[in-house]
């Protein structure tokens, strides 16, 4: 009889509504969205059921619903290298890859015989090298693969399958995640019930050897992150972090009556998760800054979030009815510094952009220190300071009025102390 107990334990809140940094875009569908990617602050895809694909190349103001090659099938994940290039899977076993970003898609099977087979999970870290998660099950087995392609899914190759003939012994692989062509990682589990162990496995040879590294007894996790080389964040029932490689987690681990599988760290300490009371059906966005050691209400929800992903501080999520939604990082003016210190130099892309004719540039300072803020030409020539002087630790926001300069490509620059950070910015007139 399967087991229906969940672990319940209070999650420590620190309760701050930041609703107002939150933006509802118009997706055009009615469907469910199940992944959505970014490979920067304009150019964005989501996926979704009945083979719903979604195009934006404006950050996210506008989407447009793309000719798919498939009808009425679930479009489970979703990832672009570039541009142009990208990969799809979807719950009925097919891969779908682009070189036009989206326009046109190839379709082709991962597996010979891939009767029966559904994927969980895949990740590409160019556009010829991808690793893919996949399983299947009967009455009396279960089988779970990881799959690698070298030449864009043209062709895949079995790297590691590993059988059994017991329903509470099988390793069925869920999410898959590399840091480069060598090292990445996997979950397995039997996902049978709520006190399901998950196994963490490891390569550093690109996948010709897997070895399990360690394991997080009765709690069956689903979802795997990177953050930097040896931080991990992995969500499921509970949400762990290991800062070593997944050979430890450490004590932040966070219990509820719920689910806080679809998860986005922005890095070692801060990130969000989506958190789903399945017996109240409160539904919650969260945020850390330490780690998961405290948690802050970003807002509560009525749709079921799928996916979220993060890119230069905007936060992207999708759910049901066609839910996309946007969180803009919040800052301060130039004239006010933010109370809480980051620990880290960024330069978060301007917005909106493209702009007309004013835009917000914004940074923060881990240090106190002598800062210049200026823009230049596509020939890297300076035309404009924007701010110079010195500035406190914190969080800033700038104002840029273009209102003197043409339409076309600019560039932005903040220096502080030896941190030096470029980024491009448009002008539509």
């Amino acid at each position: 009889m399967m087991r229906k107990v969940f672990f319940i334990l209070l999650i420590s809140f620190v309760v701050k509504i930041h609703a107002q940094t939150w933006q509802v875009k118009n997706s055009g569908v009615n469907v469910t969205l199940q992944d959505i990617c970014f490979v920067d602050t304009l150019h964005g895809w989501a996926v979704g059921d009945n083979a719903t694909i979604l195009l934006t190349n404006n950050g996210g103001e506008n989407w447009i619903k793309l000719l798919s090659p498939l009808e009425f099938i679930a479009l489970k994940k979703v990832q672009f290298v570039s541009e142009t290039v990208g990969f799809i899977i979807s719950t009925g076993g097919s891969f779908l890859s682009t070189t036009d970003g989206g326009i046109n898609w190839n379709i082709s099977s991962i597996l010979a015989d891939s009767t029966g087979f559904s994927y969980s999970d895949f990740c590409f870290v160019n556009e010829n090298e991808g690793w893919v998660t996949g399983r299947k099950e009967g009455k009396n087995y279960g089988i779970g693969v990881i799959m690698h392609t070298n030449n864009g899914g043209k062709t895949w190759e079995k790297q590691l399958e590993l059988l059994s003939y017991i329903q509470t012994d099988a390793k069925f692989f869920s999410s898959i995640k590399f840091a480069n062509s060598k090292v990445g990682w996997a979950l397995a589990s039997d996902y049978f019930d709520n006190f399901s162990t998950t196994y963490v496995y490891k390569t550093d040879s690109g996948g010709l050897k897997w070895q399990n590294i360690s394991t997080l007894s009765n709690v069956p996790n689903y979802t795997l992150k990177i953050v930097g080389n040896d931080t991990l964040w992995c969500g499921g029932t509970v949400l762990f972090i290991s800062n070593n490689g997944g050979v430890t987690w450490g004590d932040n681990q966070h219990y509820g009556p719920g689910l806080l599988s679809v998860i986005s760290p922005e890095n070692g300490l801060k990130g969000w998760v989506f958190y789903w009371n399945i017996f109240s059906g409160q539904k919650q966005i969260l945020r850390t800054t330490d780690g998961g050691k405290t948690w802050i209400d970003e807002i509560n929800l009525t749709e079921v979030i799928s996916g979220m992903t993060n890119i230069s501080g905007y936060l992207w999520i999708v759910g049901t009815n066609g839910l996309i939604m946007r969180r803009v990082p919040t800052t301060t003016s130039v004239s006010d510094n933010v109370n809480s210190i980051t620990s880290e130099y960024y330069l978060f892309q301007n917005y909106p952009n493209p702009f007309n004719p004013i835009t917000t540039i914004s940074f923060t300072l881990p240090h106190n220190e002598f800062v210049n803020l200026k823009i230049m030409d596509v020939l890297g020539r300076d035309i404009k300071t924007i701010f110079s002087g010195f500035r406190s630790a914190g969080t800033y926001n700038l104002k840029f009025d273009a209102s003197n300069f043409g339409s076309g490509t600019y560039f932005y620059q903040l220096q502080a102390g030896t941190f030096v950070k470029t980024k491009k910015l448009i002008l539509m007139k």
